[in-house]
């Protein structure tokens, strides 16, 4: 039911509340908390006082710094796409987060400082994005036996052969500068004509920049272009596990 506030709902510790708040405005969409229904404020409420279980699904965009204490939060993906929030809230639950992936189920615990930093490995993996929204990349690195690239972007890096479900791998075939001219000869060179872009942390607009590098050619490459400890590069990767 939709209800502007739970002040008159009497829970026994035996029963759970669940809430899942509207995000529709009269514009369409919305994933502003201001604009949910039941309001923010109620929710956040039923987390920090009710006397039984409560769950509440969210948009899993939710800033990190609006989720009360003490919750779990679990983000969750399926297929690789970020799709929900879920904030969970019982008398005896520990405070948590995690990632969970679906249709599996797996899940890895969140909520922990980002791993350490160092140089470009064999091999750069790519975190599903529940395990970036669930501060879990230090456990995945330590899976991996690898480390951040840089600080604030979520690539880890390493030279261990591992694969996981919870990120893509690509094997780092070479290393070119961030430099437009250089790109297009190498793109002359290898006769490209269809290029894939994947990018963090630089503002690049993948498409402006593909029509810029003038492709033309039968083959097909993949880079990420990245900042690094060395600065801006291109990676030219092989996306794992495939022959290279």
């Amino acid at each position: 039911c939709q209800l502007d506030d739970l002040t008159h709902l009497t829970q026994q510790p035996d029963q759970a509340l669940y809430l899942d708040p509207a995000r529709r405005s009269a514009a369409g969409p919305s994933w502003s908390v201001d604009q949910l229904s039941p309001a923010w404020s109620t929710v956040t409420a039923a987390l920090t006082s009710a006397v039984g279980p409560v769950v509440v699904k969210l948009g899993p965009g939710l800033p990190h710094h609006l989720i009360p204490a003490p919750t779990q939060a679990t983000w969750v993906s399926h297929d690789g796409d970020l799709v929900e929030l879920s904030l969970w809230r019982g008398p005896t639950w520990a405070a948590s987060w995690q990632a969970v992936s679906l249709p599996s189920g797996r899940s890895l615990p969140g909520g922990q400082p980002a791993p350490a930093t160092g140089p470009l490995g064999r091999f750069l993996w790519e975190p599903d994005p529940a395990v970036i929204r669930a501060r879990a990349l230090a456990p995945l690195a330590e899976q991996l036996a690898a480390h951040g690239l840089v600080d604030q972007i979520a690539y880890l890096t390493g030279d261990a052969d591992r694969l996981t479900p919870w990120a893509q791998r690509f094997e780092v075939l070479e290393v070119l500068p961030f430099d437009d001219k250089k790109v297009r000869a190498w793109i002359r060179q290898r006769g490209i004509g269809h290029l894939e872009i994947k990018t963090r942390g630089l503002g690049l607009d993948p498409a402006r920049w593909r029509r810029r590098l003038g492709l033309k050619g039968p083959e097909r490459a993949t880079v990420i272009v990245t900042p690094s400890p060395t600065g801006a590069v291109v990676l030219v990767v092989c996306r794992q596990p495939t022959r290279c």
